[in-house]
């Protein structure tokens, strides 16, 4: 493998293991914080992470009109809403089920991207998407009441990323880091405030 696709899939690598860790890391630190909080800690901490390139980048293109809106609903729904939702299940689930669970963002997005955005999706797609959602209600269905419950409120948090992977999607005037150190420190702000409040 030559140095030039070698570092992009050395990349996704890292990305994936750290998204891996994250579920348990969090399963640990909500007794003590809250879903509500470590949300906008774990967005304020991707806005700092990623500020030596969002701030220094340049826009891909020049920036649209309709670009601010997509990005606002993308850091209501992607970084306020989702990742509450999803540590709520994790605190009503183990972090194994969740992270299973967490799959669903996938056809979630497919999905979104079908019904909303004019994206293309063949039989083969469809299929995934199904074996996904079939999966994931049978890993909730032994748990019980709970597990059901848990299971509904991290497809609801994974329906909320979706939408946010194809609003970003069709965002053009900003780059990753800048989209995403825009939703670190909005929704971090947004969450750390209100969970400090209530």
């Amino acid at each position: 493998m030559n140095l030039p696709i070698a570092a992009p899939v050395l990349w996704c690598l890292i990305a994936a293991a750290l998204f891996g860790a994250s579920t348990p890391v969090a399963r640990t630190l909500l007794d003590g914080l809250g879903p509500i909080t470590l949300a906008g800690l774990f967005y304020l901490g991707a806005a700092v992470g990623t500020a030596p390139w969002a701030l220094t980048g340049h826009a891909p293109s020049a920036r649209r009109r309709e670009d601010v809106p997509r990005l606002l609903a993308a850091v209501a729904f992607g970084g306020v809403i989702g990742p509450v939702l999803v540590l709520l299940g994790l605190q009503a689930a183990p972090a194994a089920s969740v992270a299973l669970w967490l799959n669903l963002e996938a056809p979630a997005t497919a999905l979104l991207g079908w019904a909303f955005f004019k994206e293309q999706i063949d039989r083969r797609t469809w299929a995934a998407a199904l074996l996904v959602w079939v999966a994931s209600v049978v890993l909730a269905a032994p748990e019980g009441f709970g597990g059901v419950y848990a299971a509904f409120l991290v497809a609801a948090g994974c329906l909320a990323w979706g939408l946010d992977n194809n609003l970003t999607s069709v965002i053009a005037g900003y780059t990753p880091a800048q989209t995403t150190f825009v939703k670190g420190i909005v929704a971090g702000i947004v969450n750390i405030s209100l969970g400090c409040y209530l």
